[in-house]
């Protein structure tokens, strides 16, 4: 529209012919002018997905303006938008993205409110990274709200508080993640699980006797011997066992590692020497007779080294059988071998008065010569009347008659006699 001065108003976009009109009395003469009225300018509709996570992108739209417009961001540290509309996400927060339509008639602006999301971190896992099979030890992250998983169960798991258990020797690794509407975030820990301790089997024989030695062994190597009781035996670090004295001793085997100690343990019997005691009695005996041996040590076997000289019977009672020495023995046997006590016993001869010889007949006041095949004996007469004899065994006739002439010696196991009647 236009005034009556020349004030034209702009209703609408388009085009309008002004005209200025004079008359008078010859008549009315006009002049045109085309008036262009051009459009504010218009933004349109913006659409378009107004969340985005960090490092990712989303497009808006403007459908409906009237120019092209320019996209802007009012917090580039937080979205950038492209020419085209692309947001880019740069760093949680928010930010307000502009689409601006400018022409002849001015500039028109509309935004969107653009977020953008955080993307997810698991943080840092802490804590030991090395359990024991069967302990626990507690894992944690500087971030929260996470799960906890493993990645060999048979070697640890872990609970959803971050507490691990170790299950058996090895490596396992342990993962913590964390989700957010921008994806899952991981961080991870190997962790180490040591065995426990073993000491394995001992074996070897577990007997032996007092002085003498028997080998034990281990299945497990490394470990350490030691006896309960070192005056009944004693293991060196080999596992050789020495019998010190007669009785039990319990060996054990100790195996130590960075989860503990672990033992095991042989009862090793210490048997005694045998010992044969002491033999009393007496030594000396005479032939044919018999003398008491004894032992303080019981369940012996009594031996003579001379049977010709000296018997012994199960009881430690000697026989004389000649004169001579014979070494009586006690052995005393066990399983550690055989002990022996000794007595060496003398056999007195017994006395002999061997034969008288000579002639047998004398006359009164003459003698006769007696003699005898042992010597050192006496000589004497029955009847000193009928006849006497001397120190040499001259028999002298005293009368007429019969005497008994004896030959007598003796010893420590008694008298023997020889007897010769002679005839005067």
């Amino acid at each position: 529209t236009v005034d009556a001065d020349g004030t034209g108003t702009a209703n609408a976009a388009g085009t309008a012919t002004i005209t200025y009109s004079v008359s008078n009395g010859c008549g009315t003469v006009r002049a045109t002018s085309v008036l262009t009225v051009s459009a504010d300018p218009a933004v349109g509709t913006l659409s378009g997905v107004a969340t985005v996570c960090e490092a990712a992108t989303t497009t808006l739209t403007a459908t409906g303006s009237s120019d092209a417009g320019v996209w802007s961001s009012s917090n580039g540290a937080v979205a950038t938008v492209g020419t085209t509309g692309i947001v880019s996400g740069v760093a949680p927060g928010t930010s307000s993205i502009l689409y601006t339509v400018t022409n002849g008639c001015g500039s028109a602006v509309d935004s969107v409110e653009v977020t953008v999301n955080p993307l997810p971190s698991a943080g840092t896992i802490s804590g030991s990274s090395v359990v024991c099979a069967t302990a626990t030890t507690t894992l944690s992250s500087t971030v929260g709200g996470g799960v906890w998983s493993s990645s060999n169960t048979s070697v640890a798991t872990i609970g959803t508080n971050g507490v691990m258990t170790g299950i058996a020797a090895g490596n396992a690794t342990i993962s913590y993640a964390h989700s957010n509407s921008c994806g899952t975030a991981y961080t991870t820990q190997v962790v180490t699980v040591n065995p426990l301790p073993s000491a394995g089997t001992i074996s070897g024989t577990a007997v032996v006797c007092a002085t003498a030695t028997t080998s034990l062994s281990s299945t497990v190597g490394g470990g350490v011997w030691s006896s309960s009781n070192a005056s009944v035996a004693t293991v060196g670090t080999n596992g050789v066992v020495t019998g010190v004295a007669a009785g039990n001793a319990t060996i054990s085997y100790a195996y130590t590692n960075s989860c503990g100690t672990a033992y095991a343990t042989q009862v090793v019997t210490v048997n005694p020497l045998p010992v044969a005691g002491t033999i009393s009695g007496t030594a000396v005996v005479c032939a044919t007779s018999t003398t008491a041996l004894s032992n303080t040590a019981t369940g012996g076997v009594w031996s003579s080294s001379n049977e010709s000289v000296a018997t012994v019977g199960t009881n430690g009672v000697v026989t004389g059988v000649a004169a001579g020495n014979a070494t009586i023995s006690y052995a005393y046997t066990n399983s550690c071998g055989t002990a022996y006590a000794t007595q060496v016993v003398t056999v007195n001869p017994l006395p002999v008065a061997g034969t008288i010889s000579g002639t047998a007949v004398v006359c009164a006041t003459s003698t006769t010569a007696l003699s005898n095949t042992a010597t050192g004996g006496v000589w004497s007469s029955s009847n000193a009347a009928v006849a006497t004899v001397g120190t040499d065994g001259v028999v002298t006739g005293v009368a007429a008659g019969n005497a008994i002439i004896s030959y007598t010696h003796t010893n420590s196991c008694g008298t023997a006699y020889a007897t010769q009647v002679v005839t005067v």
